[in-house]
């Protein structure tokens, strides 16, 4: 039952001992090359995502280097190699980059935790076996495992003896004088084991003798440990019950007790801590946190920017009371951490507070304007900088230590002048790198100098160097030290980028320094995938119904073979979708520039939107060379294309939205001219035609030179500023010297048009047009108007006269004005009404009559011109003729008839009545005709012909006839009714028949008398 409420306890100190490693989401941190920051409140700090592929999730910083857990379990190193440092065998002095230690070297072994020394690491193993290498000056692994002629490990090794059988889930390594290296470990029963140098009794077992074999410290057996942690030559643990149990070296008040001098040599508790929840220790002091959120501390503590003094009793650490009103809160502390010079806490917003001396820059503060300031000076900051309270830190990313000794508000400050070689280094010693340094202008990284620092998850620090880790798993770095101890990287590029004494290719960019916190930069990464939507090649007009295909080139980066980082990394493309929208200005995503992966998904699920996905499920991968994959997204109009992609690499997952918008696509027009007389009244010269139209713009290939169009988005507004810009057109006038177009059609038209027209000056003979306004929709818009003036020579006067056919007189009340016209142009007149006359003909300069046709006069004039019309009354031509006469029947000598002149709308209204006579005879010999002229109204334009007939007589038919001639009596109507249309003729022949009765057979005589017809009948 003992043995269960102990691993009770443990599974509780699982969680306290880990809660500054375990502090922030495990979950995959996404990145948008947007530069998306997420915040959860005013005084949350921002996220940036992972900026490299491996996430971090716990750290520890030796003298000299450093080295890091990844959340996959891989250890991590970097820095100074001379004692083993880095685990990975001798072969290197420095790591100015990251290296993996290769999980063979654990035994394929899970890793949990690791820790370093002043110039050793190690490592927890998931089985609870503890791992060490470096320096060894007491054989600390307690194996006779390899070392070289100084005693140091160069790669890990287990630590066997007592720990072999028992369960280790935390241990720590001393740090602070180089003579006392010895290491705790703590297992899952809560008891502390203890190994190395023992000169002060820090191991705690009752002796002051070294030994390199494992011993349990004397701690009551019912006192179960949570955690514990070690000086340069003192240990401290905390129990269960949340007391503090403290042994070996008291010379600077280590173990808390109230006296300095001397060594204790077994564990004993502080007496005047309590109710404790974590503890943290390193050379020669200690820093606590308890559970009212107060933080204590003792040992060799900061009285100055370097000096120290000795606090032998605990005492409470202050918060600075400006600090809170600057910052807006009070701050509620979550876990503590100490260093040499620098102690720090982590608040509820995973902000840094820090106290102590900052001669090594251990305030992490940045020469730069901070929340809250007004003045753009932090409360301190330079190596002579000092707060024995709490203030808070790393409030902004460094910029590569230009505030150092740049005041930023100077206005000279600038990439070519202040920072100096160029725009390479940053100080003049050229170690010191810089954001603003062009190698960097594309690291994503180097845009957040002077932004304000991430949310922080877990900090670690030594004697001249801290290191942080955010809630995203970046790593960030600021120290005195060079020897790769900020780790900027492998690609050393002397003498071409990097300083000459910033490192070489072995070792990397070693030889660097960095006194304000910045970006891991030499931390494991490989490119992200890149997306580029190409311009578009060609102009497309609607007219062609063609449909045009976007470009899209993604690039897989080559694979990273790193073989001084022992790490091989693969970039995966996960995801690549597209949305292509209409070229809008009024749609809320059309003035986005960068989308975010939310409006991406959003936009995707519009309805409106055409969309696709280019992988289709199939993921892609890094090979051996960056491969470029084209895509190709079709469009049918000016649009804008988004497009995301999701790619892997590591622990990084990034996502990435990149939008372009394509004004490729032109609505056709038609340009066109018109010839015009200039002045009033106005005449058309020659209708509107494309001749001599055409486009002026310099031509892409492939485009054709005879469409011209408007480039126009979704609402039919002109597009400002389209890749292709606008097309120009250039309308020119006929050149009579240089018809153009050159057919014999075009040159007949001008030639026609220069002979009765002359260009009007002044006027411009070429109009250059550029299409680049929605007016030109409008059909008044697209034809343009070049004036002529008469040219005298083409052009002749016509005059008319109207005149009676019979006498030749002039027609009383004809009126046909003189006129100008082109020579050699049929003319076609109609000449005036004149009331009770018709036209009869015309004559052109004394030519013989001709007829009107469709009651129009055709000229042609070839000189100055008299045409006469000719004007006659109405006539009626009237003979009655008899057909088969009897003997038996008086032949009438004449014709009576009755000419009623009536309306032809009904052909009823009777307006006159003449009544005429006209010769009679028979068939068989020619009777004349009498004429008879007529008058007509212009209402009543139509006559009726009636006639009498004698007794013993009847009608026998009828020939109505427009010009003379002989009537065929065969031919003849035998309708009882004649009409006579003077709208359609002036003159008509009528032939009357009659013939005897035939039932009247008796001979009768008639006189000749007028009026003795004997019984008439009138039709």
């Amino acid at each position: 039952m003992r043995i269960k409420h102990i691993k009770r306890w443990v599974g509780l100190f699982a969680i306290i001992a880990f809660m500054t490693t375990l502090a922030f989401s495990a979950e995959d941190q996404v990145r948008n090359t947007t530069d998306t920051v997420s915040a959860g409140s005013d005084l949350e700090p921002p996220s940036y995502g992972l900026l490299s592929a491996v996430g971090f999730k716990q750290l520890a910083q030796g003298h000299l280097g450093s080295i890091a857990l990844s959340k996959a379990g891989d250890v991590w190193v970097w820095g100074f190699n001379n004692n083993g440092f880095l685990g990975i065998g001798g072969s290197k002095t420095y790591a100015g980059g990251m290296v993996r230690i290769p999980s063979e070297s654990f035994g394929n072994k899970e890793i949990v935790k690791v820790g370093a020394g002043m110039y050793n690491a190690s490592a927890l193993d998931s089985d609870g076996h503890v791992w060490v290498w470096g320096r060894n000056l007491s054989n600390i692994a307690n194996i006779g495992g390899p070392t070289n002629t100084s005693g140091n490990l160069q790669s890990p090794a287990k630590v066997g003896g007592l720990l072999d059988s028992v369960n280790i889930v935390d241990m720590v390594m001393s740090f602070g004088d180089e003579s006392t290296t010895f290491m705790a470990a703590l297992s899952d029963e809560g008891k502390v084991y203890t190994w190395g140098q023992n000169a002060y009794g820090q191991l705690g077992n009752g002796s002051m003798s070294t030994t390199n074999t494992v011993v349990k410290a004397d701690i009551p057996d019912d006192v179960v440990i949570t955690q514990i942690t070690v000086g340069g030559s003192h240990t401290a643990a905390l129990d269960s019950d949340g007391n503090v149990w403290t042994w070996g070296r008291r010379e600077h008040g280590e173990i808390g007790a109230g006296t300095t001098g001397g060594y204790q040599t077994t564990p004993a508790k502080v007496p005047t801590l309590s109710n404790v929840k974590q503890i943290s220790s390193t050379f020669f002091r200690s820093t606590v946190l308890k559970e009212d959120g107060t933080v204590w501390q003792w040992g060799a503590v900061a009285n100055s920017a370097a000096g120290v003094r000795y606090v032998s009793t605990p005492e409470k650490v202050n918060i600075k009371d400006s600090e809170i009103t600057r910052v807006g809160y009070t701050p509620i502390v979550q876990s503590v951490t100490t260093t040499e010079r620098v102690a720090y806490f982590i608040d509820q917003h995973g902000r840094v507070w820090a106290w102590g001396g900052n001669n090594y820059y251990g305030l992490g503060i940045v020469k730069s304007p901070m929340k809250g300031d007004t003045t753009g000076v932090p409360p301190i900051s330079g190596a002579e900088a000092y707060s024995a309270e709490a203030i808070q830190s790393l409030n902004t990313i460094g910029d590569g230590d230009t505030g150092r000794t740049i005041d930023l508000n100077q206005p000279n400050v600038g990439l070519n002048n202040v920072y100096g070689q160029q725009k390479k280094w940053g100080l003049v010693d050229g170690l010191h790198p810089t954001v603003y340094d062009e190698k960097y202008k594309d690291e994503h990284w180097a845009k957040l100098g002077l932004k304000e620092f991430p949310k922080v998850a877990v900090i670690s620090g030594a004697r001249s160097g801290a290191t942080a880790i955010d809630v995203d798993g970046n790593i960030w770095k600021w120290a005195v030290d060079g020897s790769g101890t900020i780790a900027w990287g492998w690609d050393y590029l002397n003498p071409s980028s990097d300083a000459t004494a910033s490192g070489n290719v072995a070792g990397g960019l070693y030889n660097m320094y960095s006194y304000e916190p910045q970006f891991l930069r030499g931390s494991p990464n490989i490119d992200a995938v890149q997306m580029s939507l190409k311009d578009p090649e060609n102009k497309m007009y609607h007219s062609s119904g063609s449909k045009d295909d976007v470009s899209l080139d993604v690039t897989i980066p080559k694979t990273v073979e790193n073989s001084n980082m022992n790490f091989t990394l693969k970039a995966y493309l996960k995801d690549l979708r597209y949305v292509v929208m209409p070229y809008d200005p009024s749609d809320a995503n059309f003035s986005i520039d960068l989308p975010t992966e939310e409006q991406f998904e959003a936009a995707y699920l519009n309805s409106l939107y055409d969309k696709g996905d280019l992988l289709n499920g199939v993921e892609l991968s890094s090979i051996d060379v960056d491969k470029i994959y084209n895509y190709t997204i079709e469009i049918a109009d000016n649009s804008v294309v988004w497009v995301y992609s999701k790619d892997q690499a590591g622990d990084r997952i990034e996502t990435s939205v990149i939008a372009k918008k394509y004004t490729n696509f032109y609505t056709d027009i038609t340009i066109q001219h018109k010839g015009e007389k200039f002045g009033t009244p106005t005449e058309e010269i020659y209708e509107k035609t494309t001749d001599n139209v055409n486009k002026n713009s310099n031509l892409i290939a492939n485009e054709n030179p005879d469409i011209y169009g408007l480039p126009l988005d979704k609402n039919k507004n002109v597009i400002v500023a389209p890749i292709f810009g606008y097309d120009k057109v250039k309308v020119s006038w006929y050149d009579p010297n240089n018809p153009q177009p050159s057919d014999a059609a075009t040159k007949e038209k001008i030639a026609d048009i220069y002979k009765y027209w002359q260009w009007h000056e002044p006027q411009d003979k070429e109009i250059q047009l550029i299409l680049d306004t929605d007016t030109y929709l409008e059909e008044a818009k697209k034809i343009y108007t070049f004036y002529y003036d008469i040219n005298p020579s083409g052009w002749v006067t016509v005059d008319y006269e109207g005149i009676e056919k019979s006498t030749g007189a002039s027609i009383p009340g004809f009126s046909m004005a003189s006129e100008t016209v082109k020579i050699d142009k049929p003319l076609t007149k109609v000449p005036p009404e004149i009331a009770s006359y018709t036209v009869v003909g015309y004559q052109v300069d004394g030519s013989p009559l001709s007829n009107l046709v469709n009651g129009q006069a055709t000229f042609t004039p070839v000189g100055p011109t008299k045409v006469i019309f000719v004007y006659q009354l109405p006539v009626v031509h009237v003979r009655q003729v008899i057909l088969n006469p009897n003997s038996s029947v008086v032949l009438p000598t004449n014709g009576y008839l009755r000419l009623l002149n009536v309306k032809q709308s009904d052909w009823t209204t009777i307006d006159s009545e003449n009544n005429v006579i006209t010769n009679s005879g028979l068939d068989t010999n020619t009777v004349d005709f009498m004429k008879y002229e007529v008058t007509v109204k212009a209402d009543a334009t139509g006559y009726f012909v009636k006639w009498v007939t004698p007794q013993y007589y009847e009608y026998a038919g009828h020939i109505v006839s427009k010009i003379d001639g002989n009537h065929d009596a065969t031919k003849r109507s035998t309708t009882g009714e004649i009409r006579l249309d003077f709208d359609t003729g002036s003159e008509y022949w009528v032939t009357l028949y009659l013939h005897p009765s035939k039932d009247n057979t008796a001979s009768h005589g008639w006189g000749d008398r007028i009026n003795n017809f004997g019984n008439i009948k009138m039709n």
